[in-house]
């Protein structure tokens, strides 16, 4: 039998968890009976489940051979091994949802619609390759959601046009979304994907280092600042970012598994 996983120390939990933790201890002290609910259901939480990790990719390239890669190469910043052969890019596409499959679970995959700024990579992909890889995704119980350009987070009219090509591609309404580059402006971003519909949101995270920005680990409901009222739109909160340790930590392979 596997053995049972230490308990995460209160001072690492986000703040508002342990505040709410702390309530609880002493609601309970005090006689006070209070469900645990489960995220916009309303269903008690099992008591054995006690929490659940959201796999999520966002597909920012969708090929490795391009202009910019051979340019560094060029310059002796890039590897030539990537250029040569089958395209490690399409490759790592194929196995991409292997390891969430053999564990019997399912992820979201966020694909991009554009390409209109240079932090923007177009996929230059056969409109076939993508429907195999969506149909894919879906057929395994996973999600498919739109990453929007790097321009899109506040400009409604460039979130419907990308939001539309996706559920043409798709074949069914797209739900979820997150912003490039985790784009976030708390007044005005919020208020967009709402309005285009979108139900769940999975761009409050931090891109320069793990944590959970709103101080805590379960969906909240996001907040028309201007407007004073709840949208119908609801934030997954990002941990870490694959990309962050890497880069902008510089971590080494030991660190970022830890």
């Amino acid at each position: 039998a596997a053995a049972k996983p230490p308990a995460i120390p209160t001072v690492l939990w986000p703040a508002g968890d342990a505040y709410r933790a702390r309530l609880g201890a002493a609601l309970a002290e005090q006689g006070v009976a209070f469900e645990r609910l489960g995220w916009r259901t309303g269903a008690q939480r099992p008591a054995e489940r006690q929490g659940a990790v959201c796999l999520t990719y966002d597909i920012d390239h969708w090929r490795r051979r391009r202009l910019g890669v051979a340019a560094r190469a060029l310059r002796g910043i890039g590897s030539w091994r990537s250029l040569v052969g089958p395209d490690p890019f399409q490759h790592g596409l194929d196995l991409l949802l292997d390891p969430v499959e053999v564990l019997g679970g399912h992820a979201t995959v966020f694909l991009k619609m554009s390409a209109d700024a240079a932090e923007d990579v177009p996929y230059r992909a056969r409109e076939a390759d993508l429907r195999r890889f969506t149909r894919r995704v879906l057929e395994s119980g996973g999600e498919v959601g739109l990453h929007p350009g790097y321009f899109a987070h506040d400009h409604v009219g460039r979130l419907l046009a990308e939001r539309d090509r996706l559920a043409r591609l798709v074949g069914q309404p797209v739900r979820a979304v997150r912003q490039h580059y985790l784009r976030h402006d708390a007044v005005r971003t919020p208020r967009l994907p709402a309005a285009a519909g979108f139900h769940l949101d999975s761009t409050l995270g931090f891109s320069a280092h793990e944590g959970f920005r709103r101080a805590t680990t379960m969906p909240v409901q996001l907040y028309d600042l201007d407007a004073d009222a709840p949208l119908d739109l609801w934030a997954l909160p990002v941990h870490a970012m694959d990309t962050t340790l890497i880069q902008p930590r510089s971590l080494p392979p030991e660190a970022v598994r830890e």
